[in-house]
Order: C-alpha cells, then sequence, then structure tokens
C-alpha cells in the first residue's frame, strides 16, 4: 500500500495516484490553500441557477396545482389533509419526497406569487 498510515491514505500516496482529468489533485490543493473555481462570475452563475431553480418549481406546481385543487373540492380543508391525500395517491414532491403541511402550503403560495 502506497503511504498507509492507519487506514488513511498520505498526501505523497494520493499525489502518487495517477489521473487523467486532474481532479483527484484538487482536495490536495484546496488543502493546501488554493482557491478552486471560477469565482469572476459567481453572481452571474448564482442568478442563472436560481431562475433555472424557480422555472423548475413553477413547471412542477403548475402539474400539482390541478391536483391539489381536485383534492380541495373534493372535502380536504387543511394542508395536512391535502398532503395525505397527495400521499395516498402516491404523488411524491419534487424532490420525490412525501408531503407535508409545509409542502402543501409553499405549494399553494407559489400559485398566489405565480
Amino acid at each position: 500500500m502506497l503511504g498507509n498510515k492507519g487506514g488513511y491514505l498520505s498526501r505523497t500516496a494520493l499525489t502518487a495516484i495517477p489521473c487523467d482529468d486532474g481532479l483527484c489533485h484538487a482536495g490536495a490543493e484546496k488543502a493546501q490553500g488554493a482557491k478552486l473555481g471560477n469565482p469572476t462570475n459567481l453572481g452571474e452563475a448564482q442568478a442563472k441557477g436560481a431562475s433555472a431553480n424557480r422555472a423548475a418549481a413553477d413547471a412542477f406546481a403548475a402539474n400539482v396545482l390541478p391536483i391539489v385543487r381536485q383534492i380541495a373540492a373534493a372535502g380536504a380543508t387543511t394542508h395536512r389533509a391535502i398532503a395525505a391525500a397527495l400521499n395516498a395517491r402516491g404523488i411524491r414532491t419534487a424532490r420525490g419526497g412525501a408531503w407535508h403541511d409545509s409542502t402543501v402550503r409553499n405549494l399553494l403560495a407559489r400559485e398566489v406569487v405565480g
């Protein structure tokens, strides 16, 4: 084993591992204080990412809100009841999780804003 000390690889062992893309050395460079990434367009990149996230959330809400309206018309009056109905129908949140009263509240708030 290259530079194995108590189950961990030493820094010299890590730099001795060949790599084609240079990513295997990034951890060692960061540990030595090097700044990684491209901070020159950070604000622009953040705005673009936020815009993409917002568009994806709007699209998800547009697909789920008709179902929520249907559940509410059937008699579910609370956020918790709507969440239970969505979970019973097997409908998952945007990230694939279960619905809670807070996720239903956030979805309905998006409808008012959008």
